[in-house]
């Protein structure tokens, strides 16, 4: 089949390489220029490592990946509050650990260069209608242009148009859990970090820091917002200026080290929720469909969770139809489940209140006592649904 993919992040691209695996002619189009550049470090593990397994991917990602040694958490005069071992953690598990922190745009160049000379990609090309026939997905294009497929497959995140061409308004799928989080890169500050992330926490905001590259240090805060509007591109720099001022710890610094026009990330930390990830010939996956939001570490995992099944629903069923409900079947326990875990997790992840965090900070010592070693670093190492 000839099949289009909207998007080329973790889900569209692991798609591809399955599709085109299977015999099928796979052709991505992503509205970018070029191979999307932002990105914020993941814990890469479950599912996610056994797709990339099967496509050869492994030795790729370890060598991107971060050095990662534990988790810093410090209060405003940077005195460690408490301090979680990731390095020891997963020495302690029994089993070959299938983990590793790396740059989620590490990830996506990693499978990009997979498909790059196998695929069709379109860059700077996005979809402008769509109509279903009983025998295709006749595609108009911003340039005009026109086009006629037997599936369209919508991998283009939380924000997807191709959701909204034919599923209707993002706000009726949209669960906006009350979080916004912004990230940003800054020139790094004279300060050892070493190989590990560093936190301040305090009531309704989270902040880290970690030195990705010699010369740049990856910042990212998660804070408590009401209303769900996010600033406009260029006004994003004065406002998160103006969301962290009242900080102390390194945050005057890092604000000082922000130029106007430098690059701020910022996005609201929602769920999608779907009755149905298909439409006749048109389907969704990754956050696109079911947006795990960052709280759960598991949204690239699952992305490509998401590409293997129907890609392998595709070649065990007798029809588009059949793999679609069995994508659905096989794959929505899983993603309630996750989306469940992050929203009551949440109010852990960023604290309401100082007696929630010192309660954290309390349960995260406890972490380096033997009896409680193995368990906390299965939360790190998360089981594979395959």
């Amino acid at each position: 089949m000839r099949i289009l993919i909207s998007g080329a992040g973790v889900a569209g691209l692991t798609l591809a390489y399955w599709l085109e695996q299977a015999g099928h002619t796979p052709i991505v189009i992503e509205k970018a220029k070029t191979i999307r550049t932002e990105g914020y470090m993941i814990d890469f593990t479950g599912t996610g490592w056994d797709v990339a397994d099967k496509m050869g991917l492994i030795p790729a990602i370890r060598q991107q990946a971060y050095p990662t040694e534990s988790v810093v958490y410090k209060d405003k005069d940077d005195n460690i509050t408490s301090q979680i071992s990731i390095k020891n953690l997963l020495a302690s598990m029994n089993d070959t650990v299938n983990y590793a922190a790396i740059n989620r745009r590490d990830l996506v160049h990693i499978l990009y260069e997979a498909v790059q000379n196998k695929v069709e990609i379109c860059f700077g090309r996005s979809l402008q209608a769509i109509e279903q026939t009983a025998n295709a997905v006749q595609v108009g294009f911003n340039d005009d242009s026109c086009d006629e497929y037997d599936l369209l497959i919508g991998c283009d995140g939380i924000h997807s148009h191709t959701r909204q061409l034919v599923f209707g308004d993002e706000q009726q799928f949209a669960n906006y859990l009350g979080y916004q989080f912004a990230i940003f890169e800054i020139p790094p500050l004279q300060y050892d970090l070493g190989h590990s992330y560093h936190m301040y926490v305090e009531p309704d905001l989270q902040i880290g820091i970690f030195p990705t590259q010699a010369d740049k240090w990856l910042v990212f805060a998660t804070f408590a917002q009401k209303d769900d509007s996010i600033p406009k591109s260029d006004k994003r720099v004065e406002a998160i200026r103006q969301q962290l001022a009242h900080v102390d710890w390194y945050v005057p610094e890092i604000l000082n080290t922000l130029q106007s026009d430098d690059y701020v990330f910022w996005d609201n930390i929602t769920q999608i929720q779907m009755p149905q990830w298909y439409d006749n010939r048109v389907a969704l996956i990754g956050d696109s469909a079911y947006c795990l939001t960052l709280i759960s570490g598991q949204g690239a995992s699952m992305a490509m969770a998401g590409a293997y099944f129907l890609a392998e629903g595709l070649a065990e069923t007798r029809s588009y139809q059949e793999a679609f409900v069995q994508v659905d079947t096989r794959l929505r326990p899983h993603i309630e489940k996750i989306q469940a875990s992050a929203r009551n997790f949440a109010p852990t992840f960023i604290p309401k209140s100082h007696l929630r965090i010192a309660i954290i900070n309390w349960a995260l010592r406890l972490s380096g006592i033997p009896i409680f070693k193995q368990f906390v670093g299965k939360q790190f190492v998360i089981d594979s649904i395959l």
